[in-house]
């Protein structure tokens, strides 16, 4: 844990872990992988997004407004 008592932030995330991170499955990953909408790195056998490319592509989404909202 860091000094504010939350969890420390990883650097780069496996795509089960970025799946949870951005509340999607793994397969909505898989597909944002595939249209090069979310990119991703390839470690030996494995497969790593790194956090500022989550906040990236999060920055990238129409932000939500409710309907009525100003």
């Amino acid at each position: 844990m860091d000094r504010s008592g939350s969890a420390p932030s990883l650097l780069a995330y496996r795509v089960e872990d970025a799946a949870r991170e951005l509340s999607m499955s793994r397969r909505q990953v898989y597909r944002l992988l595939a249209t090069g909408e979310l990119l991703a790195r390839k470690t030996g056998s494995r497969t790593l997004i790194e956090r500022v490319e989550l906040v990236r592509f999060l920055r990238r989404q129409r932000q939500y407004r409710p309907s009525g909202a100003a």
